[in-house]
This record gives structure tokens, sequence and C-alpha cells, in this order.
């Protein structure tokens, strides 16, 4: 048997179309998968209603925690306090326990603080009558309400009583203070203003102005930039100052999240010595005689401070990663030698 050439080969399929005719399905794969394919995400979209989830999602939240992967917030809280303000940061704040970031500025002035108490040489409310369950004038169901029964003798002053003399000497006390009546803060190419009953937010040379009634509402004076959001009428208003962070003006207080590149206490947590310094600084004294911890080389105390990091806790993960890695390798181990 010899060979067919191509002459021959394509005259026996033009005498024989129906035979070389490829099958429809062969012809139209292509078409039927894409069109598959096509026919299912239109049926997982519809069924898990994916348009909804997209459309009701908050993507602010989304962004901040993409943003967590190269950035950490700074997140100091300014309180409301009547005439003056506090500026109040988280127990664990990334600037350590008492920060004073050089973006945040405070002007202090003598405020009078007012510590409330009971009205001056009002008539207190008549203390309740003490009886001894051994007194004969113990309460009866005529009068239970103004009795209560102790073990004391007739008329013996009980917890809680207050005479009409104390009553009298209480009064509301005023102090003077040094308090914050005005902070800034800057927030990259941003600022906010806050006073007593007022913020500023200053954005690429727009400004708004919100009036601020203490635990009631929240009022913006004039339209809403479009970096600014308010939900409700007198509710909180959210600013938005793209990577520098953001800020949110609520009745009580006004909350930043300011934004910054890099992991914070990456290497060194705010218990370390070697915590805030620069690298020369930092080799500087890994490179002294003069020990920190006495007893203890710099090097191995700064060694001890990376691995043992309180917020990173880069030992504990080194540990989890050297398990795994194991585990693969005894589990290969054991199905080779079961394959054998």
């Amino acid at each position: 048997m010899t060979d067919l050439t191509v002459n021959e080969l394509n005259g026996l399929m033009a005498r024989h179309p129906d035979i070389f005719k490829p099958h429809w399905f062969k012809r139209f794969r292509g078409w039927i998968i894409t069109l598959a394919i096509i026919v299912y995400l239109i049926f997982a979209w519809v069924f898990f209603n994916v348009g909804g989830v997209l459309s009701n999602g908050n993507w602010g939240i989304a962004g901040s925690y993409l943003a967590d992967w190269v950035s950490y917030e700074v997140r100091p809280d300014i309180e409301f306090e009547g005439n003056h303000l506090a500026v109040e940061f988280p127990r664990f704040s990334p600037l350590g326990k008492n920060p004073q970031p050089d973006w945040i500025e405070k002007q202090e002035e003598m405020v009078e603080i007012t510590n409330s108490a009971s009205p001056v040489g009002g008539q207190a409310s008549k203390p309740a009558q003490a009886f001894s369950f051994m007194a004969p004038d113990a309460p009866t169901a005529d009068k239970p309400a103004e009795a209560s029964i102790g073990f004391m003798a007739p008329g013996a002053a009980v917890a809680g009583a207050v005479s009409s003399a104390d009553a009298s000497e209480a009064v509301a006390k005023t102090e003077k203070a040094m308090k914050a009546t005005k902070v800034d803060v800057s927030i990259g190419s941003g600022r906010v203003e806050v006073r007593p009953g007022q913020v500023v937010l200053h954005k690429g040379g727009e400004q708004l102005l919100i009036a601020i009634k203490l635990d009631e509402s929240v009022t913006p004076q004039g339209a809403l930039p479009d970096w600014a959001r308010q939900k409700y009428e007198n509710g909180k208003i959210v600013a938005r100052f793209g990577m520098d962070g953001r800020v949110e003006v609520e009745n009580d207080e006004v909350k930043i999240r300011r934004r910054f590149f890099g992991w914070e206490n990456f290497i060194f947590d705010t218990n370390s010595p070697f915590w805030g310094k620069s690298f020369s600084e930092v080799m500087s004294l890994i490179m002294s005689d003069e020990e920190i911890k006495p007893g203890r080389t710099n090097l191995s105390l700064a060694f001890d401070n990376i691995v043992n990091n309180a917020e990173w806790q880069h030992g504990d993960v080194w540990l989890k990663m050297l398990q795994t890695i194991v585990m693969a390798f005894v589990g290969t181990l054991f199905a080779t030698i079961l394959a054998f």
C-alpha cells in the first residue's frame, strides 16, 4: 500500500464529502463553550445578586483596607468639652504613650471649668428614716415609703442619706486651667481647624465651615463640596483627603484619620529603647560599648526586640512559617514512602 499524494487525497475528499465532513460539534465547539461560559456567568450574577452587592458595598472602607497594605493610620480624636477642647489618642497608638506629633498644633488659653454639684441653699430631699428591727416604731403598711429598716437604733443615719446642712454647703466649683481652645491639624495639603462649636475644613483651595451644637447637631454652612458627605440631616460629616486620610465631624468630637506610607513600628515597637531612632542612631547604639540593659550586649538586645516585636510578632510568624514548611516536607516524605 502506497501513501496518497496531496492531489489524490483532495480528489478523494471531493468525491466523498460526507465522509470527510467534520461533526457539527467539532465545527462549533469554540462557540458552544464560549456561549456556555457567558450563560453561566449571567446565571451566577443573577443568582448571587452580584450587582446588588457591588452597588451597596462600602468602597471607602475597601479602599482603606487596600491602603493598609502600604500605609498606616494615626487616629487622634478632638473632643468638645464646652469652652475648650481635649485631644485624645488611642491607648495603643503607633506614636507611643505620649504622642506629640508636629502636624497637630494646639493653642491653649486660661479657661474656667465648672464642676457640677448640688444646688446651693436648696432644701435637700428628706433623708430616709432608719429603723432597727428591735425598735417599736417599725414601718407599717400605712407608712412604708419614708422608712428603711436597718440594724441601727431609730433615727440613725443610713448609707446614702444626706443631711440638709451638707446639701446647703454643696457648691458648684469653678476652676481656671490652661486648656486647648483651638486645634489645627495638617492632613497632607489639607487642614482642619477645630474650635469649640466650630470646625473648618480646608482642601484644594476650598473651605467648609461646620457649626457644632454639642450632643445635638452638625450643620454645614453652605453646600457640601465633592470631597465631603453627610448622609443624614444634622448627622456626622465625613471629609476625605485622598491617601492623606479622612475626617469625621460628629456632634461631640472630631475624629482624625491621618494616613502615612510605610509599616509603623515594623522593626521596633514603642517599648523598645531603639524605637523612634534613625538608622544611624540605632547602629551607633549597637556598636557602643555602653550597655543599654546591663549584662546584655546592645546587638543581642536589638535582635531580641525585633524578634519579639509586640505589634508585628516576627518571631511567632517565622516559627509558624517554619512549621508549615516542615509539615509540607514531612507530608511529602510519607506520601513518597506510601507510594513505593
